[in-house]
């Protein structure tokens, strides 16, 4: 029972067509921003939003994807680390952090 609460814990973020990009990105930012590792595909727009708390395996290999999940389950310490990492992560993705980004871009 420990084992699956521990996998509850983990925020995976399936691979799916990417009819909109805006789309599997929102989901990350909202588990980081929820203290989750998320573990996702390592596909386009996933890798160049690619922050720490989270770990990308290739795609469509099913067995990285396990991995990966079990290294979060086994390991604790690993885990809160990602956990810690994903919070501090999200925070870049801030409506407030992005319009400092985009003003600073446009009065250059």
């Amino acid at each position: 029972m420990e084992q699956i609460l521990k996998l509850f814990r983990v925020a995976l973020v399936p691979r799916s067509p990417l009819y909109f990009p805006e789309n599997p990105s929102i989901k990350i930012i909202e588990a980081l921003a929820s203290g989750k590792p998320v573990i996702a595909s390592s596909v386009k727009g996933i890798q160049e939003m690619a922050v720490k708390g989270m770990i990308l395996v290739p795609p469509n290999d099913k067995n990285a994807m396990i991995s990966a999940v079990l290294s979060l389950c086994e390991d604790e310490d690993y885990l809160m680390l990602l956990s810690k990492s994903s919070i501090d992560s999200a925070k870049q993705f801030d409506i407030n952090n992005q319009i400092e980004k985009l003003v600073a871009i446009l009065v250059m």
